[in-house]
C-alpha cells in the first residue's frame, strides 16, 4: 500500500508554553521545530478559509525514526470546544507513552504535580506474555495520555 508509520500525531493546546512547559519540561519531550503558518496552502489542506497556527515538533529520545507529537495552537481560528472528559469518546482518545519502569515515572511525576486519574493497573491482556501496566493522566488541556509499560 506505501504506507510506511506514524510520522507524528497532532495535539492541540490552548497555551503553547504552558503545553511546552508540560511536555518538555516535566514528560522530557525534546523540541524540534518550532513554527509559526499562515499561507493558502495551509488554509486549502486543512479546508478552513484562514488559519493562523504554531506548531512545535517534539519528540521522546534521540531515535530520528521515532513518532512526533506536533503541538499545534490556533492563533486563527482560536480552538474551539472542549477536550474529551472520558475515554470512550469516538475519535482519538489517548496518547500511550512507553515507561520502563512505571512506578518510578508515576512517583516522579506525581511529585511534579501531574495529576492522575488512578495509579498504574496490572491487567493481563490474552495473547500476550506477563502483565501489562497502564495508568491515565491529563496535560494542561486535560488531554489524556497514559502510561504504559510491559506491552
Amino acid at each position: 500500500m506505501g504506507i510506511e508509520g506514524i510520522f507524528h500525531a497532532n495535539i492541540c493546546v490552548s497555551d503553547m508554553e504552558s503545553s511546552l512547559k508540560f511536555y518538555r519540561d516535566i514528560l522530557g519531550f525534546q523540541v524540534l521545530h518550532d513554527f509559526v503558518i499562515e499561507n493558502e496552502a495551509l488554509n486549502r489542506a486543512l479546508g478552513v478559509e484562514k488559519a493562523r497556527v504554531r506548531g512545535v515538533l517534539i519528540r521522546l529520545g534521540d531515535d530520528e525514526k521515532a513518532t512526533l507529537l506536533d503541538l499545534v495552537q490556533w492563533l486563527s481560528p482560536g480552538p474551539a470546544g472542549p477536550p474529551y472528559r472520558q475515554l470512550n469518546n469516538l475519535g482519538i482518545c489517548r496518547i500511550a507513552l512507553k515507561a520502563r519502569d512505571i512506578e518510578s515515572v508515576y512517583q516522579d511525576l506525581q511529585a511534579q504535580g501531574v495529576e492522575f486519574m488512578i495509579p498504574p493497573q496490572s491487567v493481563k491482556i490474552e495473547g500476550t506474555p506477563g502483565e501489562t501496566k497502564f495508568c491515565c493522566f491529563n496535560d494542561p488541556d486535560r488531554t489524556i495520555l497514559e502510561l504504559i509499560e510491559g506491552l
